[in-house]
């Protein structure tokens, strides 16, 4: 088999490969052109809070009363003390992150995690960040601060038998979005 040959071969093999990602898993190739949008990705947020609530040390709240407009769309848990399959590493906070997309196409994230305030800040954005202010929703007194990019964060921390569980609500959602979300986590507690 010569040089020709093996390059045919795989110019074969390329196309064919391209043929199968291009239509059986919903890749397209529009260069230059806009990449089009599929549907968000989907997970059951109110169900992971609820297992967590089973499995974690530390006390979880399942929010109640989300819009239903909300499109629950992403759920992650971290256990340094678990595997994880090597998701969590030694070190991180025990944390529950649970999130939705609204009408708006904004999106708002709530995290509850063991630890104080200044730990989770660190643990969710990679530094501890100033606090700007504080708002007063769902009935509790919640810090403002930055996340990440030019998201915005309120936090707050909830003495508990087990220490601390600290609430951290961030996104670029608008105000009365978190408002609702703060609220939807008082009528859980």
């Amino acid at each position: 088999m010569g040089t020709t040959d093996m390059v045919m071969t795989m110019a074969v093999v390329l196309i064919v490969v391209g043929l199968i990602a291009l239509y059986g898993s919903n890749v397209s190739f529009a260069p230059g052109g806009q990449a089009a949008e599929g549907p968000a990705p989907t997970a059951d947020v109110i169900g992971g809070f609820s297992h967590a609530r089973a499995t974690m040390d530390f006390p979880i709240t399942v929010p109640e009363g989300v819009p239903a407009a909300w499109h629950p769309n992403s759920l992650s848990v971290s256990d340094p003390d678990v595997s994880n399959d090597g998701i969590a590493q030694v070190g991180t906070l025990k944390a529950v992150r649970g999130g939705w997309i609204t009408p708006q196409d904004t999106y708002i994230q709530l995290v509850e995690a063991a630890g104080d305030i200044p730990q989770v800040l660190a643990n969710e954005f990679g530094q501890a960040r100033g606090i700007s202010g504080t708002v007063e929703a769902g009935g509790a007194q919640w810090s403002v601060t930055g996340g990440v990019r030019s998201e915005v964060a309120w936090i707050r921390a909830v003495p508990t038998a087990a220490g601390v569980t600290t609430l951290l609500i961030s996104g670029n959602a608008t105000e009365a979005d978190f408002r609702t979300l703060a609220a939807a986590v008082a009528a859980a507690r």
